[in-house]
């Protein structure tokens, strides 16, 4: 996209009162061309500058193709990994005036309240914040506590939370599957009562 099509966007959602909250771009910072994910990512905060937008949202990557072998994702290897690949792209942000919203993903580096906790101690406070999803928090061995996990989250980010993003799920095969809100087994109330009180 050329600036001038992006400002015009902008112009446009602006115009209709619109305001956008956050960029989503979801790259892969654990992909063997770690330098194209970066780009692309970089070219997205560039966006956001332009359209005035605050936040750039990604979320931590995989080595594998077949998530049901996430755990190799959770390697201290691969942490050191993810901190490397997103400096350049926070450093960059930064010099923009955007911060970069991560999501946590039960498969992936960042996946639960502790793995965003130690991703936020690398970085500046104003670089970071946090797009809480939290379907995203569960797996097959967790999503009968949702209310214990997400309270477990949200009490230590609530501070970080910028963007909330809920969708749904089923279980099939031993395995969560994505579905639209209200057309699965997310306790929907849980999440809103846990935002209310934790403010």
């Amino acid at each position: 996209y050329s600036m001038e099509k992006i400002q015009k966007t902008q112009s446009d959602f602006q115009r209709a009162g619109v305001e956008i909250s956050v960029l989503s771009c979801y790259v892969n910072p654990l992909a063997e061309n770690v330098k194209k994910e970066q780009d692309t990512f970089c070219r997205f905060i560039d966006y956001a500058a332009a359209m005035g937008v605050r936040i750039v949202g990604t979320e931590t990557g995989s080595v594998v193709s077949d998530l049901r072998e996430y755990k190799k994702n959770h390697t201290e290897e691969n942490f050191v990994r993810l901190v490397e690949a997103l400096r350049p792209m926070l450093d960059y942000a930064a010099n923009r005036g955007v911060m970069v919203g991560i999501e946590s993903v039960a498969y992936y580096p960042v996946h639960n309240e502790n793995t965003f906790a130690r991703l936020k101690s690398v970085f500046p406070k104003a670089s970071v914040c946090c797009i809480f999803d939290p379907t995203n928090l569960l797996h097959i061995g967790n999503y009968q506590q949702q209310r214990e996990v997400f309270e477990r989250f949200i009490q230590m980010h609530f501070k970080d939370i910028r963007i909330v993003h809920l969708k749904d799920f089923i279980v099939r095969n031993d395995w969560l599957e994505e579905r639209p809100l209200f057309e699965g087994e997310l306790d929907v109330e849980c999440v809103i009562e846990l935002l209310q009180k934790y403010k």
